[in-house]
């Protein structure tokens, strides 16, 4: 839902249920490539649409991991296999200082349209301008 809520993003899809294997791919996205160029919005004549992947990963409270590492997530073998337009992390602790290296060295590779991540401090920013999704998952997240 956060994702439906950005202006570049048209279209969200979940990949499998979550008790299925989905292959790196959580979410596959159409987005609007040129949205960073042009601030093109959503119905806008300006628009060139991409496939975007999105792995997303938690470590829940009872874990002893307080962040997420190159070796929870596989970025390079997803971007190889299914050549996106652009890729996005999205983990509701923090990444590891290696992780967001490798990310960077990937954005710089421009090899994709777009390489994003969110942590949890980006995920509040967003709870925080769409208050209605909070109260509907209030079971599922806590934010003070």
């Amino acid at each position: 839902e956060l994702l439906n809520r950005e202006p570049w993003i048209h279209s969200v899809k979940k990949v499998a249920p979550t008790n299925q294997g989905d292959n790196g791919r959580d979410l596959i996205c159409e987005y609007n490539m040129h949205y960073d160029e042009y601030r093109v919005l959503k119905d806008s004549s300006i628009v060139r649409l991409g496939k975007l992947i999105v792995q997303c990963k938690t470590n829940l409270t009872n874990s002893k991991k307080a962040s997420v590492g190159k070796s929870d997530v596989d970025v390079a073998n997803t971007i190889f296999d299914y050549r996106p337009d652009g890729y996005m992390l999205v983990v509701n602790t923090q990444i590891t200082r290696d992780l967001t290296e490798m990310l960077e060295r990937q954005k710089d590779r421009k090899e994709q349209n777009k390489v994003l991540w969110w942590n949890s401090f980006d995920i509040e920013e967003r709870l925080r301008k769409y208050p209605d999704i909070l109260t509907r998952y209030k079971n599922l997240v806590w934010y003070a």
